[in-house]
């Protein structure tokens, strides 16, 4: 944030007046070199002097249509007459089981006597191994890893870091699923941060297109990749979407760009493949565990504890429709056929990890008030909390007391959009429910879970 005071500073001693939206502790993550930087505010200030007046958006578009070509370039041909992926005795490819969902497939993974193994694809020296025991024991899951192969793995690279020992080799002789999960959530980097993760994509595709069987490829995106969906356009379809413009951040652009990238290999490659948009995850249903305290939600409440106000409304956000974490971890493994047996030929195109029983936030501001008492002394206006916490983050704030002061663009974003009367965008789940049971039962988020939470984060 010193940074963005100083730029600005700068250029208001030089006569040049510069807003907000122009240079935010977001544009300065988006562009983190000083060449970028420049490139990014020169045009931005010298506009009517004859000088390209490209802005960063359509800058980045260019980039993710740049990435999409690139990846989706020499797909594998179609190869005929494989045999199906196993249901009894399969081997499942699962990356990125030290986060949190991740951790949560593996869990279920773990319990089902259908699944013979899982490998365990990470990042690190032991692919998790040390890890994995600490992250299930916070949210009291299995420990017996019995079926687990940890493998520390590079997806950038052709072989997925994976060359030694031939292991590559026989993965593709014995795989039958693969649930792609591992990506890093920064809302601040621009989408060429992403480019070895959308690269990881692609050797995932190789990897199925190539394989002995006719292995399931799932990729977890996001209903990030659609920030701009219009809510006047009505429910965002089940369907593949090509409209580059619609994501708006730099980790939705990379989720959009490697959904189109799978969406395009099940066409050219024949591959049984599909996304799933994962909406707002929410955290688990039983006593045990934690939802993560630097999301944004849990970053809210703690704020709120801080300033002792609550926002009543959040603007667009104020129809409810997260899932607990365990059934997201279950829906997604409905999808990709390894709770279940299901037919390749409808594990394809877009799956919405969004719930459709949903519920309104002020229900749920009414249980956080009464949970914590007069620690929060009122409900207010979602205007009223923004300019209460802007002023919080001038003076010194206690960051780890008061977290939504690294969250404040995004707090001045559901504002606009709630004054702009930017109405709640709902996705369809017909597909969804249709393929699987965890998605059909559903209940809505109530305030007895909200409770729940509050005790876990212990604010």
């Amino acid at each position: 944030m010193s940074a963005t005071s100083l730029l600005r500073s700068g250029f208001e001693t030089g006569g040049i007046p510069i807003g907000q939206d122009v240079l935010s502790p977001r544009v300065i993550y988006q562009n983190p070199t000083p060449r970028q930087l420049a490139n990014h505010l020169f045009p931005l200030t010298h506009q009517g002097n004859g000088i390209s007046t490209e802005t960063n958006e359509e800058r980045q578009v260019k980039l993710m249509k740049d990435l999409l070509s690139r990846y989706t370039q020499n797909l594998p041909p179609p190869k005929s007459n494989k045999p199906q992926p196993l249901h009894e005795g399969q081997t499942v490819l699962l990356t990125g089981t030290t986060g949190s969902l991740g951790a949560y497939m593996l869990d279920r993974l773990c319990r089902m006597d259908s699944v013979k193994r899982i490998v365990a694809l990470n990042r690190g020296q032991d692919g998790g191994r040390s890890r994995q025991p600490s992250i299930n024991t916070f949210r009291n899951l299995t420990l017996d890893f019995s079926k687990v192969e940890f493998l520390e793995s590079d997806l950038s690279k052709p072989d997925l870091g994976l060359g030694q020992d031939n292991k590559y080799n026989q993965l593709l002789a014995t795989a039958d699923r693969i649930v792609h999960n591992a990506w890093p959530v920064n809302f601040n980097i621009s989408v060429a941060s992403f480019e070895p993760h959308i690269r990881g994509v692609r050797h995932l595709i190789d990897f199925a297109a190539v394989a002995a069987k006719a292995v399931v490829l799932v990729f977890i995106s996001s209903i990030g990749e659609l920030d701009g969906w219009p809510s006047e356009r009505g429910p965002v379809p089940e369907q593949r979407i090509d409209e580059l413009t619609l994501a708006q951040m730099g980790y939705g652009r990379s989720k959009l760009v490697g959904s189109l990238m799978v969406a395009t290999a099940a066409k050219q490659s024949d591959i049984p493949a599909a996304s799933v948009r994962a909406g707002q995850i929410a955290g688990p249903e039983r006593k045990e565990g934690i939802w993560n305290p630097q999301e944004f939600l849990p970053s809210l409440v703690a704020s709120s504890v801080y300033l002792g106000i609550l926002p009543e409304s959040l603007g667009p956000f104020q129809v409810v429709d997260r899932i607990p974490v365990e059934d997201v971890a279950e829906l997604t493994l409905d999808i990709a056929g390894a709770t279940l047996p299901v037919s390749t030929s409808e594990i394809s195109g877009y799956f919405h990890a969004v719930n459709p029983a949903t519920t309104e936030w002020s229900e749920l501001a009414v249980a956080i008030k009464d949970f914590y008492g007069d620690r929060i002394a009122k409900l207010v206006s979602l205007e009223e909390f923004v300019v209460r916490l802007e002023e919080s983050s001038t003076k010194g704030t206690d960051v780890e007391k008061n977290p939504g002061v690294k969250l404040i663009d995004t707090y001045r974003s559901f504002l606009a959009a709630e004054q702009a009367g930017h109405g709640h965008v709902t996705f369809e789940t017909t597909r969804t429910k249709a393929l699987s049971p965890t998605a059909r039962r559903l209940g809505k988020i109530t305030p007895e879970l909200m409770k729940n939470w509050c005790e876990q984060w212990g604010f």
